[in-house]
């Protein structure tokens, strides 16, 4: 089993890399923590769900979120 899955892996990533349209449902593209981090993050807003995700809204959220961050530590700072 475990060569089973060991070729698979190795295959389904293959497809992804050559952008096989024929394929496209076996295709895996790996990611690490960071994706888990950053669904969490986006839990209970608009970009919950998948296709609401677009760059300029993940930017825009980014720089909010920062920002916001920034202006607390600021206040807890200086009080």
């Amino acid at each position: 089993m475990a060569l089973i899955f060991r070729w698979y892996f190795g295959y389904s990533s293959r497809l992804a890399f050559s952008g096989n349209e024929e394929c496209k449902v076996d295709y895996q593209v790996h990611c690490g923590p960071a994706l888990g981090a950053f669904n969490q993050w986006v839990k209970g807003t608009e970009m919950e769900d998948w296709h609401n995700r677009h760059v300029d809204k993940i930017g825009i959220k980014i720089m909010e979120d920062a920002a916001e961050l920034l202006n607390h530590r600021l206040t807890t700072i200086i009080a």
